[in-house]
């Protein structure tokens, strides 16, 4: 799904309109740079400046155009999916990804910072962690594609790796999800994504016993089906938070709902599942604001 959904944004647009836009944007940012330039910079919580916040705005509503459009395509394809009956078989396949994604990130744990935060999960983490100030890119262990098995199994991977890099004992946050989001887009039935989700939920803390279990749910998608069962499936999620010593659940549909409350807004998210510049500040404010909530608590 992920990666039907990224070639239909690699699409290229005519020239004129390649222009048009490259006009709209050089003009606008200039305006914007020469306000920004007569106010002092002022560097937020979550590392991210005045400015950038402004250009990150603006970049966002340049591309709202396209990214409606994206949307559409991408309810085409939904469409497609509600055909296929799910494949309980899928619940136990390694991702395609994950040996090579393994590698490279137990090597790339030689130069990663000391910091205090992990994270296990989909596109919505990976695509994203250039992005985030709230993870540390070297220490984003995401796959494109996850479901909640594939998050466990890297999980359980990374942790030794983690040891003999003397990582471990730093960390703090432990980011995961969205667990359901993908097998929900395949169509899994709610209760069997459930039943996993938690079982790699439960995996994890026994994994970081002493650290804070971040869990995001599913933001809101172009996908009906996915849309209705969220409300079951983050229930579950947050029964299992409430349970838990340390942990707080991030919904994702408040900020960035729009139409009936159900579907993405279009500043949102860029093909109607994943983040668009202005989606992926909020989303990073918001893992920022579930390391300081009460354990516990819906962060939204």
């Amino acid at each position: 799904m992920v990666n039907q959904v990224q070639s239909l944004l690699r699409r290229r647009q005519s020239t004129r309109g390649n222009i048009k836009t490259g006009i709209i944007i050089v003009t606008v940012t200039a305006a914007a740079m020469a306000v920004l330039a007569m106010a002092p910079p002022v560097l937020r919580a979550e590392g991210i400046s005045a400015g950038d916040r402004a250009l990150i705005w603006i970049k966002t509503k340049m591309y709202e155009r396209q990214y409606r459009r994206n949307m559409r395509n991408s309810a085409v394809l939904d469409a497609v999916l509600s055909r296929m009956k799910p494949d309980p078989g899928l619940w136990n396949k390694e991702s395609p990804a994950h040996r090579e994604r393994l590698s490279r990130y137990i090597g790339d744990l030689r130069d990663a910072p000391r910091g205090d935060t992990i994270a296990f999960g989909d596109s919505l983490l990976d695509l994203t962690r250039t992005k985030l100030h709230s993870v540390p890119d070297r220490l984003n262990f995401s796959i494109s594609g996850s479901w909640a098995h594939h998050m466990a199994r890297m999980a359980a991977d990374m942790r030794p790796a983690l040891e003999r890099a003397g990582i471990i004992n730093s960390v703090r946050y432990v980011v995961v999800g969205s667990l359901g989001g993908n097998p929900l887009l395949m169509r899994q039935p709610a209760d069997v994504t459930i039943t996993h989700s938690l079982a790699a939920l439960d995996a994890v803390r026994r994994l970081y016993p002493s650290a804070r279990i971040i869990v995001f749910g599913i933001p809101p998608t172009v996908s009906t089906y996915v849309n209705i069962t969220a409300v079951s499936f983050e229930a579950a999620l947050y029964r299992w938070v409430r349970a838990d010593r340390d942990a707080v659940l991030l919904p994702l549909q408040r900020k960035f709902a729009g139409w009936l409350g159900l579907y993405p807004k279009a500043v949102m998210s860029v093909d109607g599942v994943h983040f668009s510049g202005q989606g992926s500040l909020e989303f990073d404010r918001l893992i920022e604001n579930g390391k300081r909530a009460p354990a516990g608590s819906i962060v939204d």
